[in-house]
């Protein structure tokens, strides 16, 4: 795991100056850019944004891509299924990388058949996630799926909307309470999360035009921060402020 491990001198470069690097190497030899994956199994910057390889680092992902490695067929599907719309061809990389175990790849493609009516396919692969028995794993890449859909509009296709029509009426436990999964609702929030992802795009991006406007600090040393909130976010905040008074 990343987390368990001292990150290498490559990692530690920033991510433009990592890119360069490795597409630099990948004009000369695609053996070198194995090599070096192989390496840096963990070489997270254009899984992180896909975006970033649409107009660039053309041979770096056509190298990796050759070479068979799995983050660059998550970063193809993403670009291929999301920004071009070409969606046998997304689905085709996702499905190589999904398969391969490599784990946002399994997240994505899973919800994505849900999302497509393909419900027995959608549920196994979110079910090598393991679930069942902790949610943590399946959570954190929702997390990444989201970073990397960052600045990618998402078609909502109106066959997620049936599949989410037929699911929700079979669903008779808390169907309106997002964060509360059992083992009956569960596919039907990883849908609902998918079918409004946009709208989550768009609240992290509001988020980011959040400005701290006023500093002071009262006799008894205790400091008052005024916030400069856009309207678009204020309703996701205040769900966030009375969410984590309630955890305190």
């Amino acid at each position: 795991m990343a987390g368990n491990r001292d990150l290498s001198n490559l990692e530690l470069m920033p991510i433009d100056m990592q890119k360069k690097i490795i597409s630099r190497i990948a004009r000369h030899s695609r053996r070198a850019v194995r090599n070096l994956l192989a390496a840096e199994p963990q070489y997270p910057p254009l899984t992180v944004h896909p975006r970033a390889a649409l107009q660039r680092y053309q041979s770096l992902m056509e190298n990796c891509l050759a070479s068979g490695n799995l983050q660059a067929h998550y970063v193809r599907g993403i670009q291929q299924y999301f920004h071009h719309q070409n969606i046998n061809g997304g689905l085709l990389h996702l499905q190589i990388a999904a398969e391969g175990s490599y784990e946002n790849a399994v997240y994505l493609y899973g919800v994505i058949m849900l999302a497509k009516g393909e419900t027995a396919i959608g549920q196994a692969m979110l079910d090598t996630l393991g679930w069942r028995q902790s949610k943590n794993r399946a959570d954190r890449c929702w997390r990444r799926v989201k970073r990397s859909l960052h600045g990618i509009r998402v078609t909502r296709l109106e066959s997620y909307m049936t599949a989410y029509r037929n699911t929700r009426e079979t669903i008779a436990c808390h169907r309106d309470n997002i964060h509360e999964r059992c083992d009956t609702c569960y596919y039907y929030k990883q849908l609902t999360k998918h079918c409004n992802i946009n709208r989550t795009l768009h609240a992290r991006q509001s988020h980011k035009r959040i400005g701290v406007t006023r500093i002071e600090t009262t006799t008894d040393n205790q400091r008052i921060v005024g916030l400069s909130i856009p309207n678009a976010a204020v309703k996701t905040v205040l769900q966030g402020i009375i969410t984590k008074t309630f955890l305190m």
